[in-house]
């Protein structure tokens, strides 16, 4: 579901975007009163565009688990079978991030996300990949 979520949020705000970099191009020519609420409106769509192409969504099985990634504008959490066992929300973050779980196999799930919103898992010291849709 984040997933869908976080495809919506990266095609409504480039179209927004974009749409509102067309407008100031067309209207804020004519108008000055109009170009600078134009560019400031663009400003901010620019950063929520940017902002969602840099978020993170990761889903992981391991063993009997399944474990679900997110690391998005605000919010970053680790669920473990739809189970939410860490989170921490912050606008932006100048340090990586560390975040744990516990398996149900009692293994211990260290969770990475970088200053980019690039996720990394270790279970037991060990890289685990992510699973690829096919």
């Amino acid at each position: 579901m984040e997933k869908k979520k976080l495809w919506a949020l990266r095609i409504i705000s480039g179209v927004l975007f974009a749409a509102l970099l067309a407008v100031t191009a067309v209207v804020g020519i004519g108008d000055f009163a109009i170009f600078i609420p134009l560019i400031i409106f663009t400003l901010i769509f620019f950063v929520v565009f940017v902002e969602s192409l840099l978020s993170s969504y990761k889903n992981y099985e391991y063993g009997e688990d399944i474990i679900t990634i997110y690391a998005g504008i605000y919010r970053r959490y680790v669920k473990v079978n739809g189970v939410l066992q860490d989170e921490h929300n912050t606008l932006y973050i100048y340090t990586p991030i560390n975040m744990t779980a516990k398996l149900t196999d009692g293994s211990d799930a260290f969770v990475t996300v970088s200053t980019m919103n690039r996720i990394t898992l270790k279970i037991d010291g060990q890289l685990i990949k992510p699973v690829k849709k096919k």
